[in-house]
């Protein structure tokens, strides 16, 4: 019974140390001009170097919204940012839209056409944990609530699908 106990303590600790974890903030810059899905491909050799604004991560977005990066997915309490970044370099803060399951399970928006962020904090991994080209992915998208449905049909998803089976070297067979 002792050990039992150890090991329920033990959980118990990993349980509250992960939850009290603080993630590395994130900052997003994606182009302005760009609507549709993000795909962020984590922890991969050949992708983009780490870059950091002081202690802030940044993800630099291409204009495909498929980013590669060295970084490693990041866990924990999230600190993120969003920026529609113009040719001059200058920021705009684009907002992250809530989906509220609670009392109306829509989405709060008070300007249908304003751009912004949907679905943030989706990540999993595309393979099988014991496959060697798994990858480690966060997906959001990006777009106004007017035209967030475009980006769920059976054919964008198959286009976007397509690279990213030249990426991973996965298949994505999602019918």
């Amino acid at each position: 019974m002792k050990v039992l106990g150890s090991v329920f303590l033990f959980i118990l600790f990993q349980f509250n140390s992960s939850c009290n974890q603080k993630a590395e903030p994130e900052t997003y810059l994606i182009p302005s001009n760009f609507v549709g899905k993000v795909n962020i491909l984590f922890s991969r050799s050949d992708g983009v170097a780490k870059i950091y604004e002081g202690n802030r991560r940044v993800y630099k977005i291409p204009s495909n919204g498929i980013l590669v990066t060295q970084f490693e997915s990041n866990y924990g309490f999230l600190d993120r940012e969003y920026y529609s970044i113009y040719s001059n370099n200058q920021r705009k803060q684009l907002q992250v839209f809530e989906y509220d399951t609670k009392d109306s399970n829509k989405w709060v928006i008070k300007d249908p056409n304003e751009k912004g962020i949907f679905l943030d904090g989706i990540s999993g991994q595309y393979g099988n944990t014991d496959d060697p080209k798994s990858v480690k992915y966060q997906v959001f998208i990006v777009s106004n609530y007017s035209s967030l449905d475009s980006f769920f049909t059976k054919k964008y998803q198959t286009d976007f699908d397509d690279k990213l089976e030249k990426i991973t070297g996965l298949t994505f067979n999602l019918e």
